[in-house]
């Protein structure tokens, strides 16, 4: 019997495990801001979904990798290497914003182990460019010409900080073109006006800034521009080192030796003449000073287009410059000591003193003054006070050619301890009810010591309110302000600043109402001239405020006795044109009641060049461009000087003061004229104990009557200027007033030698 057989086959089969692999999504974001490098990062790792996985772990690259890369990169600017790393090989500045590229992950070794696809999204963020409004205005196109204005990309940039160089227009209108250089092209015959055009710039093709604005003026006013010329000194006899033209402009081109033009003066001085190539000259008989010279200028091609404007020209024969030095450390004078300002430095040749002040004019670094020189014999000193020693106390000197030049140096050391301190209160407007009036304050150091102390501000606060000051008081009270002062040298000028007071309105402010201040600096003890310490101003309250006056501080009478002393004169100014004032020019002849060699220049708003010949003030201000009304607050000015009576003014004798104002070569402004009674108040009272004025208000006449003779009457405005006189010589009298404008007036009336000052109305 046969036994079953049980056969048994096996069968082998070689099975391989399947490894897992699990790439993940990859983001990144490139910002062309930062510093740009090709590797843009590893797909392996985590960027904004989790990490590609092999088996659960990390997969990873390179020799010991466990997964190869494959990629669908076909016509994009990218490759990936072996270990995983994303590489850019684009120019990032004219690529596509964003890219999405494809990529599986195979298992090492195992070609049939093979992920399904990732994704990699590469983003190049670029920020728009910051672009800044352009204003042109202050380079017009003039619509005669056209013209190119500057580029609108100068103050634009990439929001990488980068330069923009691509700018497209906004609805340009018709006759403006914007270049690819940003500048914008006016064409000729554009209509004058104001334009305000956009535009936008931009970094690429794409990538630009929101619309952006550039304003243009097309001015329908003459290209050609002759330009204001300062031509320095000029010797006469000969011509100047520079010609007119230099500075002129044609379409805000320089137009010397370029565009051919005529030259016309224009009431230029006697003694002067312009060339054809714009040269000024001088003939020797033209005397020392400074001269406006004006003159045109009108196109050869069309001499229609013209334009006209002046130089300044100064004339000087001889001069002087040079140096006062105080030695503060008795070791004789070197560069180590400072140099003396604002003080006066005196020429006597023959019968004509020349005087000027040390520091006050910036345009002469390195010398400290200058003061004119005549032919023949020159003294030059510099007078101060018996506890200085100047060395040497004069210098002589004899010019016999023209052009001489000379520099005196004076040396001033002190030989005694004195202190002396003097206060200065400049009004700088007149009070007006209701509106601002402001005060300078000033300092000034007469002695040999250096003070620290106290200045006081009294004033009434029933009319005026505090409100501002430019250095803040260090207390006050209700009615009054202290500022302290400290370490003011000898020969130190200390400005304090403006105090700014708003006066009251009716009724307690009202026309013809006084208001006062007095100011007192400390210390007072021990000062060697206490009367200067302190200083009181009075104002009457006027209903305007006058831009072109002369006031002054002593008011319109002094006793007799108070005639010994300073009467101190604030010449106010303000140009009230539109256009900026170059050149200003103060001339003032002192009255001959006043003695001008105790004239003692006190300050002014700007630097200025002081010029005494005897009587005769000049005032220049060189160069200061003294803004118009379009800038009120700053478009004001001031000279402020103080000078004695003779010794041989009377009771009864009137001091008068004015003041011409040139603005450039315009005609010159007249002030007011300021005046000042020397009356004895001793016996006032009992001369005018019956004088009577009515009506007062008044509708025109005026009856008058006194115990004493009424010699004579004279009527003044607010200001000072008179306008009304009459002699009488009689106890009674009228005074018609019907030719007078409603207002208030002064009336003065003389009888036995004095004089009293009363306030009418005409109305």
């Amino acid at each position: 019997m046969y036994k079953p057989v049980l056969l048994f086959i096996f069968t082998f089969f070689s099975i391989t495990a399947t490894s897992q692999i699990v790439p993940k999504n990859d983001y990144f974001t490139i910002n062309l801001c930062d510093t740009f490098s090709q590797v843009i990062g590893n797909i392996f790792q985590d960027n904004g979904n989790g990490i590609d996985l092999f088996n659960g772990s990390i997969a990873t690259g390179g020799p010991n990798r466990n997964v190869d890369v494959l990629t669908w990169f076909s016509g994009n600017p990218f490759f990936l290497d072996d270990y995983g790393n994303l590489f850019f090989t684009g120019d990032p500045m004219n690529s596509t914003n964003s890219y999405s590229l494809a990529y599986k992950l195979q298992e090492a070794g195992n070609p049939n182990n093979i992920s399904n696809f990732a994704f990699i999204t590469v983003t190049f963020m670029y920020p728009s460019p910051i672009t800044q409004a352009d204003n042109f205005n202050s380079y017009p196109i003039y619509s005669i010409v056209g013209g190119t204005t500057p580029s609108v990309l100068l103050n634009d940039l990439s929001s990488c900080g980068t330069n923009l160089t691509i700018c497209n227009p906004v609805n340009f209108p018709a006759g403006f073109t914007l270049n690819t250089d940003g500048t914008i092209t006016v064409a000729p015959g554009t209509a004058p006006g104001s334009y305000i055009l956009n535009y936008t710039g931009c970094v690429n093709a794409t990538i630009c800034s929101n619309s952006t604005t550039v304003m243009i003026t097309v001015s329908g006013a003459s290209p050609l521009q002759a330009v204001f010329d300062h031509l320095g000194v000029v010797l006469p006899g000969s011509s100047s080192s520079y010609s007119i033209l230099q500075n002129d402009l044609y379409a805000n081109s320089l137009l010397y030796n370029t565009i051919p033009v005529t030259i016309t003066p224009l009431s230029i001085p006697n003694g002067f003449s312009i060339d054809s190539n714009g040269y000024v000259n001088v003939a020797q008989s033209v005397s020392e000073g400074v001269y406006y010279v004006p003159y045109q200028i009108c196109l050869n091609s069309d001499p229609s287009v013209c334009s006209a404007n002046y130089s300044y020209v100064e004339v000087l024969h001889n001069r002087f410059v040079g140096k006062v030095i105080y030695d503060n450390e008795n070791d004789g004078c070197d560069n180590f000591d400072f140099i003396i300002n604002n003080y006066p430095i005196n020429n006597v040749n023959g019968t004509t003193t020349y005087t000027t002040y040390t520091g006050l004019n910036w345009n002469l670094d390195p010398y400290s003054y200058y003061l004119i020189g005549d032919a023949g014999t020159n003294i030059i000193s510099f007078d101060l006070p018996p506890y200085f020693t100047v060395t040497p106390p004069s210098q002589t000197f004899t010019i016999s050619s023209q052009g001489t030049v000379i520099v005196p140096t004076f040396c001033v050391t002190a030989n005694n301890t004195v202190n002396d301190v003097e206060l200065y209160l400049i009004p700088l407007n007149q009070v007006v009810p209701g509106q601002a009036v402001k005060y300078a304050i000033y300092v000034r150091n007469w002695g040999t010591t250096t003070l620290s102390g106290q200045i006081t501000l009294q004033y009434e606060n029933s009319k005026l309110t505090y409100q501002s000051s430019t250095v803040p008081p260090n207390t006050t009270t209700a009615n009054s302000l202290t500022f302290n002062y400290y370490y003011t040298q000898p020969f130190a000028f200390w400005y304090l600043g403006q105090v700014t007071f708003i006066v009251g309105i009716p009724p307690a402010v009202d026309l013809g109402t006084t208001a006062t201040i007095t100011g007192t600096v400390n210390p007072l003890s021990g000062d060697n001239t206490v009367a200067n310490n302190i200083k009181s101003l009075t104002q009457i309250a006027v209903n305007s405020q006058d831009p072109n006056d002369i006031v002054v501080q002593e008011g319109p009478q002094i006793t007799l006795a108070q005639a010994g002393d300073y009467l101190q004169y604030t010449i106010r100014f303000q140009n009230i044109g539109t256009s900026p004032a170059i050149n200003v020019r103060v001339l003032n002849t002192l009255s001959p009641k006043l003695d001008w060699s105790t004239f003692q220049f006190v300050s002014s708003s700007f630097f200025c060049r002081v010029k005494n010949k005897n009587n005769q003030n000049e005032f220049l201000f060189e160069r200061i461009n003294l803004p118009g009304t379009n800038d009120e607050p700053n478009s004001h000015g001031y000279i402020t000087y103080k000078v004695k009576p003779k010794t041989n003014v009377v009771i009864g004798d009137v001091i008068t003061n004015d003041a011409l104002i040139y603005f450039d070569y315009n005609a010159p402004i007249a002030t007011n004229t300021v005046s000042t009674t020397i009356v004895n108040l001793g016996t006032l009272e009992e001369v005018f104990t019956q004088l009577q004025v009515s009506p007062n208000p008044t509708n025109g006449l005026l009856s008058l009557s006194n115990a004493f003779t009424i010699d004579r009457l004279s009527v003044r405005t607010l200001t000072g200027q008179l306008v009304l006189q009459k002699q009488i010589g009689a106890n009674e009298s009228t005074l018609d007033l019907s030719a007078l404008e409603n207002g208030i007036y002064l009336l003065t009336v003389q009888s036995e030698q004095q004089v009293k000052t009363i306030k009418i109305i005409k109305q």
